[in-house]
């Protein structure tokens, strides 16, 4: 009983010096096993510790679950899980089979080591990287695709290797999750596993509505570009069928915003000299806060003069030295990068 208990501490010891050596690591909090979570950690998965990798993935550091069936998932807080780190499953007595996404490119040494129930792992060919002692302690098969690096390693380990055929799966995605109107979106089909070749069929329709239309019927063409005609939101739907006629069906939405619009104004056009014009700074349909510039010149000038710079202030006030006409630009940005000019003018009469 000590020994076990020992074996249990130093377990947790060794998770604890791994995490703090790895910098700042995002918690996804559980209760199991007695650990405490502070408010900080996320809370979007309640099994899983990960970090951050440069790329942009994640990096699974601890599994905290006690399930004896665990299917890895393919992202965690909307990024995609590329790698299960060192020592991440190490010692879960109650694991008896783990299915890897093809998400996952790479399997941390002693990954799983010491898990005496794991009679099963499943992984996909993405998987090109296997640590040492990845399943020490293990008495496991690894399911796989034939000539994949998982039946390599299989091999090279000594380790039971069953050969699969995956299931056709629908990878498709979409060039971006919102668009302006009058702008297109691309479909990019994808999909894997089953039969290859795969033919795809695109479809989409205002969200809350019954009616499809088909942007494509089933084609071997993967990238489909369509513009859309209403600021509203859209079910994008793609259809993938593999050679065995398998189809698999995936829904996205898009969302299609009116177009940000600048729409400033002068509060007089025409003014006597040594009167004041007050440019009043305005925009809609973008992502706010609005910043404005400003810049003024004289309409037989070809030089601007700055008025403000990306300003949050959208009322400014001009004493023009002159008689004469005046042009004004007023250039608005949103947050998400939109950007409208616009141009006004006013004449300056002599007393």
């Amino acid at each position: 009983m000590k020994g076990r208990l020992l074996k249990k501490l130093c377990a947790v010891s060794l998770s604890a010096l791994m995490l703090a050596g790895t910098g700042a690591v995002n918690i996804v909090p559980a209760v199991s096993q007695g650990l405490s979570v502070s408010a900080a950690e996320t809370t979007a998965n309640k099994i899983f510790s990960y970090e951050a990798n440069e790329d942009g993935g994640i990096t699974i550091t601890k599994y905290r679950g006690s399930d004896a069936q665990v299917v890895v998932p393919d992202t965690i807080d909307g990024k995609k899980v590329t790698s299960i780190g060192g020592h991440a499953f190490y010692n879960c007595e109650s694991l008896t089979s783990v299915t890897i996404p093809d998400s996952m490119t790479s399997i941390g040494s002693s990954a799983f080591s010491e898990c005496k129930s794991l009679t099963s792992v499943t992984i996909p060919d993405s998987v090109t990287s296997i640590g040492d002692e990845a399943f020490d302690g293990c008495t496991m098969t690894i399911n796989g695709k034939e000539g994949s690096y998982a039946e390599t390693y299989a091999k090279e380990n000594y380790i039971p290797f069953n050969a699969v055929k995956f299931s056709v799966s629908n990878k498709s995605t979409l060039s971006a999750n919102s668009i302006v109107l009058g702008k297109s979106v691309t479909i990019n089909c994808a999909a894997k596993g089953g039969t290859a070749p795969y033919t795809y069929a695109v479809y989409y329709r205002k969200a809350g509505t019954t009616k499809w239309t088909t942007a494509q019927g089933y084609k071997t063409n993967a990238t489909v570009k369509i513009t859309l005609k209403a600021a509203v939101n859209y079910e994008i739907r793609v259809a993938v069928k593999d050679a065995t006629g398998k189809i698999v069906r995936k829904d996205m939405i898009l969302a299609v915003k009116k177009p940000f619009t600048n729409t400033s104004k002068l509060n007089l056009e025409t003014i006597k000299l040594g009167e004041k014009v007050k440019v009043r700074c305005f925009a809609e349909n973008g992502e706010t806060p609005y910043t404005f510039s400003v810049q003024y010149k004289k309409s037989t000038s070809e030089k601007w003069t700055n008025v403000a710079i990306n300003s949050t202030n959208n009322i400014f006030v001009l004493k023009p030295a002159s008689a004469t006409t005046y042009d004004i630009r007023v250039t608005a940005k949103s947050p998400d990068g939109q950007v409208s000019k616009k141009n006004l003018s006013f004449t300056v009469t002599k007393q």
